[in-house]
């Protein structure tokens, strides 16, 4: 009884940590995605019939949980909003000016450093929130990486820091505000080391967005518990890493178009071209929603949410007709505005073949039916 009391809850637990309809695999099976597996140090994460499962020989790294952009995957405990929110107090108060974070074999670090097991587990908006709260600088305290169980997440602790740091200083605050400190050195990381903010600078800056942060804290949470909500529902546009990150960025003003390779920050721009033949697929496999299709006044329509999108590539794989083409770097600016786009819009007819809806075109054939009967084109 005990064994299977231990199966149920361990299934349990990751039917609630495992948000499996976000997976661009779950989406697409032909997905190239591999960011969570190759990212886990214990290689506990496996696909079993489609879908992502963790296993028991999870480290606890939250690697997982970071390194997918699409928020797959939950942390048992401690949710990014969890570890920021008992911090803001104190940053607004100026009792707290410097935020550390550091990993579990760090030495030397401030007594009220953030610990986790790893960096691997810090994200874009643990690193960019304290700063647009009033933080005056973030403290990375790391251990020996090389010789760490958690070594496989060392690539993505840097690609998650440059592009904190990008968006840091899209929204006019110093890129070096998130700073590394040496291991084993408390002085580099002593709060009295701190340089003296410029204040005419930043009381522009904080005075620009003040209107608009209010309330930002509890906007937060509450976002949060939505989230929390929806997880049993599986819905698939609550991707709460890029929520978190957008409800910071949509308070803010962009203040350098910045154009960001898609390794460093998974994002991208799309464009659909005159092949599109209207079957929709596009947005049936997109996992967060930054895609859709509808028909508005006998009209094909698809609209593209450029702050949605993590270049996951599955609109652009599956499209039979090459329609779809992404771009490999994306302008940090499409984060902040976060407006539809119209990608697409034209006319429909009936295909006389299967009487599926095409694109209108001079044939009374969808290029589907063309493709698979040839005969049928002439």
């Amino acid at each position: 009884m005990t064994a299977l009391r231990n199966i149920l809850s361990s299934e349990i637990w990751e039917s609630r940590r495992v948000m499996r309809a976000l997976c661009s695999r779950v989406a697409y099976p032909q997905s190239g995605c591999r960011l969570c597996t190759e990212s886990c140090p214990a290689d506990s994460i496996v696909f079993k019939d489609g879908y992502p499962h963790v296993g028991a020989g999870c480290l606890e790294c939250g690697a997982c949980i970071s390194s997918c952009p699409n928020g797959v995957f939950l942390p048992r405990q401690n949710r990014d909003i969890d570890i920021l929110l008992p911090l803001v107090p104190s940053i607004k108060k100026r009792e707290l000016q410097t935020i550390h974070y550091r990993c579990s074999n760090a030495t030397g670090a401030s007594r009220s450093a953030v610990q986790l097991n790893c960096l691997g587990r810090l994200t874009e908006f643990l690193l960019v929130a304290p700063l647009v709260f009033g933080a005056e600088r973030i403290v990375l305290a790391k251990g020996d990486c090389g010789n760490c169980r958690y070594s496989r997440t060392i690539s993505h602790q840097d690609k998650i820091i440059t592009a904190s740091r990008l968006l840091a200083r899209a929204i006019g605050i110093e890129p070096n505000k998130i700073a590394l400190a040496e291991t084993g050195a408390p002085e580099e990381i002593s709060d009295a080391h701190v340089p003296p903010p410029d204040r005419l600078a930043r009381r522009a800056f904080f005075t620009s967005i003040k209107s608009k942060s209010a309330g930002l804290a509890g906007m937060l949470l509450a976002s949060g518990r939505t989230i929390e909500q929806d997880q049993r529902a599986q819905v698939r546009q609550h991707n709460w890493r890029r929520t978190n990150l957008l409800a910071i960025l949509s308070r803010l003003e962009c203040r350098a178009e910045l154009e960001v390779q898609q390794d460093i920050l998974p994002a991208a721009e799309i464009t659909v071209g005159h092949e599109c033949t209207g079957c929709g697929l596009c947005s049936c496999i997109c996992p967060t929603g930054a895609l859709k299709n509808s028909m508005k006044e006998d009209l094909f329509e698809i609209t593209f949410e450029a702050h949605l999108c993590t270049a996951c590539g599955n609109c652009e794989q599956a499209c039979r007709f090459k329609a779809i083409r992404s771009s490999n770097t994306f302008n940090l600016k499409r984060l902040f505005d976060q407006k539809p786009q119209t990608l697409l819009r034209a006319a429909m007819k009936s295909c006389d073949s299967c009487g599926a809806g095409f694109i209108h075109s001079e044939n009374d054939i969808c290029e589907l039916c063309r493709a698979e009967t040839p005969k049928l084109a002439f």
